[in-house]
């Protein structure tokens, strides 16, 4: 009986050791790692310095779930916020196994201080790389798009594949470390619970892996505050504005800023931003504390922070739509072009007509159906002699004539 337990735990120490903790694969991969597919700037890299060493991380089929096993290293971002597309990591199979069917990715929050996994904040499964699973080193795109914050972090990658006895997928080991030294758990607990009770947390006190870190790298972007359109409307009671964004970082929100001709902008009121975030989102706000005149708009974004951006500037004339005007044209005199301002109170057909002096009508600038409210036309005389001439609107019922000169 005690021969058949000392055979027992010597079978186990060796399915231990061949499963969960192989130290010396041969290395076959590239570990500078592969060109992602995004369009993405490469964020935070660990590739360098690779081991001769690996840690296994890898998730069986049901029937084998005692021998799973998970990985994971720290990284962290500092000033901005980022938006990760993607991940690389190196990797290889050994003792014949693989290649796995798909990956899975998880990334977790950390206490800042060297401390293990804590929450999981986002989770991508049984992803399958746009270059394929054969050699063991990954380029992994993520379905959704993750957004950090300043911060230390936790990534973890696991390889779902079959069971085989004495292989298994290895992360690759990394011979210095960054931050915290690589975590490694089994299903019998988290990345809290020691390996054994006299074992500690950590990949070396598990004797999964003599290498401190794991080499990867996370590909995306800083996302900015970014807008795609911004645009001023004129109608009969205000002055609507209207913009959109792409994307945001840390937005406060938008102040509106007016001015007229020849003074200062003031603020006319606020927008709420949407702090961060990649999805669009579109703004607006109404200015109807107006007199007849012309008008300039922009934007101040705000950040948390404090710190400021301005927007283009918009140009707007406005007037009230009380009543039917047509103005003098300007320039005037002029040669060969003229603009023609007028105003109608409702919707109807515009024509006006351009008359010499013995009354012959020699053009029409437009004769077609128009809004209410303010608009401009330009004429072109170049095809006419110097001398005067008559303009003439009529609107509905409104008729109205006036004078200019063409002076070439």
């Amino acid at each position: 009986m005690k021969k058949l337990y000392i055979l027992i735990i010597l079978i186990s120490i060796f399915l231990f050791g061949k499963l969960l903790g192989q130290d010396k694969p041969t290395l076959t991969f590239p570990v500078t790692g592969k060109i992602s597919s995004a369009n993405l700037i490469v964020i935070y890299d660990q590739m360098d310095n690779p081991g001769a060493n690996s840690i296994t991380s890898q998730n069986f089929e049901v029937t084998n779930d005692a021998y799973d096993s998970f990985a994971a290293d720290d990284f962290a971002f500092m000033d901005a916020t980022w938006s990760i597309g993607s991940v690389e990591v190196a990797g290889s199979y050994y003792n014949g196994s693989g290649p796995a069917t798909s990956v899975n990715v998880w990334i977790y929050t950390s206490d800042g201080s060297g401390g293990l996994p804590l929450n999981i904040i986002y989770t991508a499964l049984n992803i399958v790389p746009s270059a394929g699973l054969a050699d063991g080193s990954f380029t992994i795109d993520l379905p959704n798009t993750v957004i950090l914050t300043e911060g230390w972090y936790w990534l973890c990658i696991q390889a779902n594949m079959d069971f085989a006895t004495g292989g298994q997928w290895g992360w690759t080991g990394r011979t210095v470390q960054s931050f915290s030294e690589s975590a490694w758990m089994n299903p019998e607990g988290g990345f809290l619970t020691p390996c054994t009770p006299s074992w500690g947390y950590r990949v070396t006190d598990c004797g999964m892996c003599i290498d401190p870190d794991n080499c990867f790298r996370i590909n995306g972007d800083i996302i900015p505050v970014e807008l795609t359109s911004f645009t001023a409307v004129a109608n009969e009671k205000e002055v609507l504005l209207n913009w959109s964004t792409a994307t945001e970082l840390n937005n406060k929100g938008f102040e509106i800023q007016r001015r007229t001709m020849g003074k200062e902008y003031s603020t006319l009121g606020f927008v709420n931003g949407n702090g961060t975030t990649t999805e669009q989102h579109n703004y607006s706000f109404a200015d109807n504390n107006l007199l007849n005149g012309k008008y300039y708009y922009r934007l101040k974004q705000l950040d948390f922070d404090g710190s400021y951006n301005f927007s283009k500037v918009l140009e707007v004339e406005w007037r009230a739509f009380n009543s039917c005007l047509l103005e003098q044209n300007f320039p005037n005199p002029f040669n060969p072009s003229t603009t023609i301002g007028f105003e109608i109170q409702n919707k109807s057909n515009v024509k006006i007509t351009i008359l010499n002096v013995i009354g012959e009508e020699v053009a029409v600038v437009p004769n077609e159906e128009r809004e209410a409210g303010y608009h401009q036309v330009e004429f072109n005389a170049a095809n006419l002699p110097s001398g005067v001439y008559f303009y003439r609107i009529q609107a509905g019922d409104f008729i109205q004539t006036k004078k200019m000169i063409l002076l070439k």
